[in-house]
């Protein structure tokens, strides 16, 4: 929780007025360095804003920001924020566990508008365990309903991944998550 700023000046104005106190006569001289040791109160820590950003499963998307406010991931890899990019779309089951015919199509624009780095590419290609009927593995040629989508960053060239994320293979094509 950030401090008020009634609070922050009383902090700043007391520990000036400490620092530059009368030394009552003893001409000790000024007893306190003048100088400034961070280069702003409250500074916003840095790394991912957006898509990408760390989260806490346990809180629901509420540590997320507004244009990625779904805290999700991987088996085996860190939460992530991110945006819903399908909603209750319909497919058919397809072989190696996956989907074909996704409607409507999976649209990588919102990954896009949500991710603030410029290494990795932000795609429309993780696929939410709530889809019906709730088979696993997915039948080939059967129908499947309320399937949701969501947004991931797939690793740049030679697998890289912006400041603050780790390159994960692990998942059939290299992604970065947080760290």
């Amino acid at each position: 929780m950030l401090p008020s700023r009634a609070l922050v000046m009383f902090m700043v104005l007391g520990s000036s007025l400490i620092a530059c106190s009368n030394d009552g006569g003893r001409g000790g001289g000024v007893d306190a360095p003048k100088a400034i040791d961070a280069p702003m109160i409250d500074a916003p820590p840095a790394g991912i804003t957006g898509l990408g950003k760390k989260c806490v499963a346990a809180m629901a998307g509420a540590d997320c920001p507004t244009e990625a406010p779904l805290c999700t991931g991987f088996t085996g890899t860190t939460t992530y924020c991110t945006p819903s990019c399908v909603t209750a779309g319909t497919a058919t089951g397809a072989a190696n566990n996956q989907f074909t015919g996704i409607t409507p199509a999976p649209s990588n624009t919102v990954c896009t508008a949500a991710y603030h780095a410029t290494i990795g590419m932000p795609m429309c290609v993780g696929i939410l365990n709530n889809f019906t009927p709730a088979d696993n593995p997915i039948v080939v040629g059967k129908a499947y309903s309320n399937i949701n989508m969501t947004c991931a960053v797939l690793c740049g060239a030679n697998n890289t991944c912006p400041a603050g994320m780790t390159s994960n293979t692990s998942l059939g094509a290299c992604a970065c998550f947080p760290n």
